[in-house]
């Protein structure tokens, strides 16, 4: 079966992501700002350790300026991580959060690309076909 996705979100798409963010905290703290995490050493890990309240920053359409973290390559990176922490689930709390929080954060990278004041293409398609994989 052959699967076709669009390039960009659909604008119900960003309407149910936001809904979603309603219910995360109101801010992100300083240390999960988009900021702290192109600044980071290990940014992946970052992500999967993050918590909630992380979420809000990481939609902000300003943070394009932050290009590194958002870059299709770094998404991939992150994707694949995803991919890893799937496989090996045996059902722990903290496995579940790292795989929210990695799903979140691409779901982010997409919303920034859809809508942040950037000159970026999109993704490609070959990364959309990899995370519907995932």
């Amino acid at each position: 079966m052959s699967y076709e996705f669009p390039s960009r979100p659909k604008p119900l798409s960003a309407l149910i992501a936001l809904a979603a963010l309603s219910s995360t905290s109101a801010w992100a703290s300083e240390s999960c700002e988009v900021a702290d995490l192109a600044a980071s050493a290990s940014p992946i890990q970052v992500i999967a350790n993050a918590d909630r309240s992380c979420f809000t920053s990481w939609y902000d359409t300003q943070s394009s300026r932050y290009d590194s973290v958002y870059q299709e390559a770094f998404v991939r990176k992150v994707a694949q991580r995803l991919e890893q922490t799937v496989t090996q689930y045996q059902g722990q709390a903290t496995q579940a959060r790292q795989i929210a929080n990695l799903t979140e954060y691409i779901r982010a990278a997409y919303y920034v690309r859809f809508y942040g004041d950037t000159d970026q293409a999109d993704y490609s398609d070959k990364l959309d076909e990899a995370l519907a994989h995932t």
